[in-house]
C-alpha cells in the first residue's frame, strides 16, 4: 500500500505542476504575436494620425475597429452568408478529399486516371476558374460552395494520402502475421497513423476555405463579406471595407483555431503532442 501511494504520489504532483507551466508556456507563445500586431497597428495608426491621409485612402486601425463592432447590424448578416458557404465548402473539401484519397491508395488505376486532373486543380489558377463555376452554376450558394471546395480538395486529398502512405511496412506485415485483416489494419493501424497528417490538410484547407468564400463573392454574389468590401471599394468607403476585413479575419483565425482544438482532442495520444507536453515539464 506504502509503494503504491507513493508511486501515485508523484504523479498526481507531476500532473497538477503540468498545467500552470501548460498555460504559462501559451501565455509567452502569445506574447509575441501581441506585441507585435500591438507594435504594427500603433505604426500605422500614428501614420494615419500625423500624416493626414484622407480617410478615402486609408483608414486608422482605431477607425476600423470601432466600425467592427458599431457596424455590427451590417457585417453581422455578410457575415453569416460567408460563414455558411465556407462550412459547406468546408465540410465538402473534406468529405471529397479523404474520400479520393481513399480510392487513390486503393487503386492503383484510379490514381493514375484522377490525379493529373486533381494537379491540374492547382496548376490553373482558381481564380481563372471562378468566373466560369459562377457562370455555370449561377449567382446563389451552390458555385459558391463548389468554389470554397475546389480551394481545400487537393491539400486534403494528398496530406491524407501522404499519411496513410507513411506506415512503415513492417508493421503492417507483423499486425498481417497476426491474422489481422484488411478492415481491422486500416482502423487500427492506418488510419490512426495518418490522422495528424489527415488534420494538417483539413486546418490548411480551413484556412483556404475563407479565401475561397471571398474570392467567389468577388467574382459575383448579392450578400457576404466579399461582396460588402466590393460594395465599399467601390463607395470609397475605407472604414467599412476595413471593417469587413477584420471580421474576415476573425472567421479564418476562428476556424484554424477550432479545428487545431479537435485535432488535439483527438489525438491527444500522438507522440507529437507527448513531446509538447513533455517540453512544457
Amino acid at each position: 500500500m506504502t509503494g503504491a501511494g507513493s508511486a501515485a504520489g508523484p504523479s498526481r504532483i507531476s500532473s497538477g505542476q503540468r498545467r500552470p507551466a501548460r498555460w504559462r508556456q501559451r501565455l509567452a507563445d502569445l506574447a509575441w504575436p501581441i506585441l507585435t500586431i500591438l507594435l504594427v497597428l500603433i505604426a500605422w495608426e500614428l501614420w494615419i494620425r500625423l500624416g493626414d491621409v484622407p480617410l478615402y485612402v486609408f483608414a486608422a486601425p482605431s477607425d476600423a475597429l470601432l466600425a467592427a463592432v458599431t457596424e455590427w447590424s451590417t457585417l453581422a448578416p455578410e457575415a453569416a452568408v460567408t460563414m455558411k458557404e465556407v462550412a459547406l465548402g468546408f465540410a465538402l473539401a473534406v468529405v471529397v478529399g479523404i474520400g479520393l484519397a481513399l480510392l487513390i491508395d486503393t487503386s492503383m488505376r484510379f490514381e493514375r486516371a484522377v490525379y493529373p486532373y486533381l494537379v491540374a486543380t492547382q496548376v490553373i489558377p482558381i481564380i481563372a476558374l471562378a468566373p466560369a463555376i459562377v457562370i455555370w452554376f449561377g449567382y446563389g450558394l451552390l458555385s459558391k460552395v463548389l468554389i470554397v471546395a475546389i480551394f481545400g480538395v487537393f491539400v486534403v486529398t494528398i496530406d491524407t494520402l501522404t499519411g496513410l502512405r507513411m506506415i512503415e511496412e513492417e508493421r503492417l506485415y507483423l499486425a498481417r502475421s497476426m491474422g489481422a485483416g484488411t478492415v481491422a489494419i486500416f482502423f487500427k493501424i492506418r488510419l490512426p497513423h495518418a490522422l495528424p497528417s489527415i488534420f494538417g490538410g483539413v486546418k490548411l484547407a480551413a484556412a483556404f476555405s475563407v479565401i475561397g468564400a471571398v474570392v467567389a463573392e468577388f467574382i459575383g454574389a448579392h450578400s457576404g463579406l466579399g461582396r460588402l468590401i466590393i460594395v465599399a471599394q467601390t463607395r470609397l468607403e475605407t472604414v467599412i471595407m476595413l471593417a469587413a476585413i477584420i471580421w474576415l479575419a476573425a472567421l479564418g483565425v476562428g476556424v484554424y483555431f477550432l479545428i487545431e482544438f479537435i485535432e488535439k482532442r483527438a489525438i491527444r495520444w500522438h507522440v507529437s503532442r507527448r513531446l509538447e507536453e513533455t517540453h512544457l515539464t
